[in-house]
C-alpha cells in the first residue's frame, strides 16, 4: 500500500470518525452505537498506525480526526442543529383542573383499573388519579388520601367495602 493511498484512507476514515462523534453529540444523545464506533475507530486505527511504526500518519490522525470534529461541532453549534430537532416546547398543561371545594377525603370509586394510575368518579365527574397502595380494580370505593400538584392520590375505602361486602367488584 503507497503512502498516497494510507493517506487518503486516513483522512477519510478521520471524517468518518468525526461525522460519527458529532453524531452521537447532536442527533443521538447518550452513549450509543455511533459514539462506540466513533471510540473504536479513533482507537483502533491510531494503535494501528503506531503498530506498524508510521508515528507520524498515527498523530496526524489524531490532529485531523479532532479538527473535523472541532470545525463540525462550529458548524452545527452556528446553525443551531440541536434547536431544530430538540423538544423546545414547554408543557404547562395540568392533567386535571380540580373545583375549588375539592378536598382530601371526598369518595368516589375507580372508573378504571388504577396501575397505579387511570380514572375515578367523584362528585359526578371523572379524574385521573393514582392509587397509593398498588393495584386497584374498577368499580371499588375509593377516597381522596391527598392532593399534590393537581395530582389525585387514592386509596380503597375499606370501610364502604366493609358497610357492604357487595361493593366489591369482581376480579
Amino acid at each position: 500500500m503507497t503512502l498516497t493511498t494510507l493517506i487518503i484512507i486516513l483522512a477519510v476514515a478521520s471524517v468518518v470518525v468525526a461525522a460519527l462523534a458529532l453524531g452521537e453529540l447532536f442527533l443521538f444523545p447518550g452513549f450509543g452505537i455511533s459514539g462506540l464506533l466513533a471510540l473504536l475507530g479513533f482507537i483502533g486505527i491510531g494503535w494501528y498506525l503506531l503498530r506498524i511504526g508510521q508515528v507520524g500518519l498515527a498523530v496526524g490522525f489524531i490532529v485531523a480526526c479532532l479538527l473535523f470534529f472541532i470545525i463540525g461541532f462550529w458548524i452545527m453549534s452556528r446553525r443551531k442543529v440541536l434547536g431544530k430537532i430538540a423538544l423546545d416546547k414547554s408543557v404547562d398543561e395540568v392533567v386535571n383542573t380540580l373545583p375549588p371545594d375539592f378536598t382530601k377525603g371526598k369518595r368516589g370509586i375507580a372508573k378504571s383499573r388504577l396501575a397505579p394510575g387511570g380514572n375515578i368518579l367523584v362528585d359526578d365527574q371523572i379524574f385521573y388519579a393514582e392509587s397509593e397502595e398498588g393495584f386497584i380494580i374498577e368499580d371499588t370505593p375509593i377516597y381522596i388520601s391527598r392532593i399534590a400538584n393537581n395530582k389525585i392520590f387514592v386509596r380503597m375505602d375499606k370501610e364502604k367495602i366493609y358497610e357492604n361486602p357487595n361493593n366489591l367488584p369482581k376480579p
